[in-house]
């Protein structure tokens, strides 16, 4: 982010090629009306050098003033994405009532001020992870969509570090939801949305334009199995669950659920984060 020291070197750089081009501007004006004949050719041709090197520094300086915003805007950019990064991890960790602004912060590597500079709130913080979350979901889905192919949902217990982190977000944001009735309506929107999702997926795959209620009534199946299966895994063994979720996922979705598995070359599953980034297909 620009500091108040290159905003104020950024303003008297630009102020002193003003000064220069309005000088030259001046020395026109008196040549147009007082000089004649080789005197006024000779004024005009300093004075049209002086307005060109007047011009030229002030877009060099402009320049200066547009590259230093850009670095800044980069950093500031860099700095909240940590920061969500961070608030991802202690949220799941400790959960939104455990984690204090100290520990996101420390866990980010910046102070709390520079935390509270980019969110006004735990609160905010914790929905803009939520929202963040729900974007990359949302990228995820419109590319099975293009694929016209079902995710895997056969995930149950293979979670990474990264993906049980996001598992864990996602339980803690529904936990949120149940104890703060003010942010049912947008967390219940994204849990909709992402039903919807899943099931304009399992219409395509069986060949209609558009999802019927058996369609919405088997995706709220395959995610209900899906979150479950997800946490049981981690109890009972990923085989044991796996195998139970297959029977189930086959008695719902039939040919719709038989999706390529994972390495295949395809699009990533929406039950398991692509790369560590996003998250499972049940959503907010």
């Amino acid at each position: 982010m620009a500091t108040e020291k290159d905003n104020s070197d950024s303003e008297h750089d630009l102020a002193s090629a003003t000064r220069a081009l309005t000088a030259a501007l001046s020395n026109l004006t008196r040549a147009v009306t007082k000089e004649t004949g080789k005197n006024l050719s000779g004024t005009l041709r300093k004075t049209s050098e002086q307005l060109s090197s007047a011009a030229a520094k002030i877009e060099s300086t402009a320049e200066g003033i547009r590259d230093r915003a850009k670095r800044g805007r980069t950093k500031a950019e860099r700095t909240r994405a940590e920061i969500i990064e961070a608030a991802r991890r202690v949220f799941a960790r400790k959960g939104y009532e455990g984690a204090a602004v100290a520990d996101i912060a420390a866990e980010a590597g910046f102070t709390k001020g520079a935390l509270y500079a980019n969110f006004p709130s735990k609160e905010a913080l914790f929905l803009t992870v939520l929202r963040d979350l729900e974007r990359q979901q949302d990228e995820l889905i419109d590319e099975y969509r293009q694929a016209n192919r079902m995710p895997d949902f056969l995930c149950a217990g293979d979670y990474s570090e990264t993906e049980r982190e996001i598992l864990l977000f996602n339980m803690e944001s529904w936990i949120y939801a149940v104890r703060h009735p003010e942010a049912r309506e947008e967390l219940g929107a994204m849990l909709s949305k992402s039903k919807d999702g899943v099931a304009e997926l399992i219409a395509r795959s069986k060949g209609r334009s558009q999802a019927t209620e058996e369609d919405a009534d088997a995706a709220y199946a395959a995610l209900s199995i899906n979150v479950l299966s997800s946490l049981a895994g981690t109890i009972l063994g990923s085989e044991e669950v796996r195998a139970t979720a297959a029977r189930l996922f086959s008695q719902i979705l039939g040919n719709a659920g038989e999706a390529p598995r994972e390495g295949d070359g395809s699009a990533a599953d929406v039950g398991k984060p692509r790369n560590g980034a996003e998250g499972p297909a049940d959503g907010a």
